[in-house]
């Protein structure tokens, strides 16, 4: 996985997807955490963007994803609240198989990481405003996803956003 721990901090590169169905989105978070993110995970050296998110979504959710398109490229200072901690982010819209069991759970259920425990579920897509979610620029930018890529930059200790 790409992170690579420096003197001032820590840099990682993930990859999430949008999966939305039915008015929902889904996120994830760890146990240990009561924060919730897109689902998905650090790249690998040698592997692109769209193969992370496939692996990811496989190796945690076991379901295969669709990606439609690129949405977004997110560079997060302060990630997850975290000082220090730099990431850049490929946010990709995607969808699951229409047969996919995953789409009519209600409430929370595990994904399948080896190194924590991670918790998923389907959230009304106006409910994201009230929810702890990282990074901060989702919570408002969710309701209403771009038809273009743009590149933001993030910090969730300032809350600020800028593109």
């Amino acid at each position: 996985m790409i992170s690579i721990k420096g003197k001032d901090g820590k840099f990682s590169f993930r990859v999430a997807g949008i999966v939305i169905y039915n008015n929902k989105i889904l996120l994830q978070r760890a146990i240990k955490t009561g924060a919730w993110v897109l689902p998905g995970g650090r790249g690998e050296i040698n592997e692109t963007s769209e193969k992370t998110l496939i692996r990811e979504i496989r190796e945690e959710l076991g379901a295969d994803i669709n990606i439609k398109r690129l949405v977004w490229i997110i560079e997060n200072f302060n990630a997850y609240g975290a000082e220090g901690l730099h990431e850049i982010g490929f946010y990709y819209l995607g969808q699951l198989s229409s047969n996919c069991k995953l789409l009519d759970i209600q409430g929370d259920f595990e994904g399948n990481e080896n190194s924590i425990k991670l918790i998923f579920r389907w959230f009304e897509i106006d409910e994201i405003d009230k929810l702890e979610i990282y990074p901060l620029f989702l919570r408002d930018n969710l309701i209403k996803i771009p038809q273009n890529i743009q590149h933001i930059v993030n910090n969730d200790s300032l809350k600020t956003i800028t593109s």
